[in-house]
């Protein structure tokens, strides 16, 4: 896990560097080397499913919503368009003021004009 962690965070160090941002120092970046990419969360899931299904009763296969695959479809899918940059997402960081548009780090309440709106009328 810990080498995933360290593929994720060199992927946003590269990113920010393209715009003059070190996230990590020279050190720090001999230290994590090339990690290799992590497995896909519906992977791990499926994985999970397979061997526990057998293994306690609490836990589902692959065909049912309550399995892990199941619940990130159904739940995780859906909630992490609130983290990720959809619209949806972005809508809760972006606003449009008389000087243009202010982008704000911290999450503002969600308004019911879309961003696509503002952008694109």
């Amino acid at each position: 896990m810990r080498r995933w962690d360290d593929w994720r965070r060199l992927k946003v160090h590269r990113e920010a560097n393209k715009y003059g941002i070190d996230i990590f120092t020279e050190e720090r970046l001999e230290e994590i080397g090339n990690p290799p990419p992590p497995r896909s969360v519906p992977e791990l899931a499926v994985t999970v499913d397979r061997y526990w299904a057998k293994e306690a009763r609490g836990f589902r296969d692959d065909g049912d919503i309550r399995s892990f695959r199941g619940l990130y479809a159904a739940v995780y899918r859906r909630s992490s368009t609130l983290i990720h940059p959809t619209q949806e997402g972005m809508e809760r960081h972006v606003r449009q003021t008389d000087s243009g548009f202010e982008i704000s780090l911290e999450e503002l309440p969600a308004k019911p004009k879309r961003l696509s709106t503002l952008l694109f009328r």
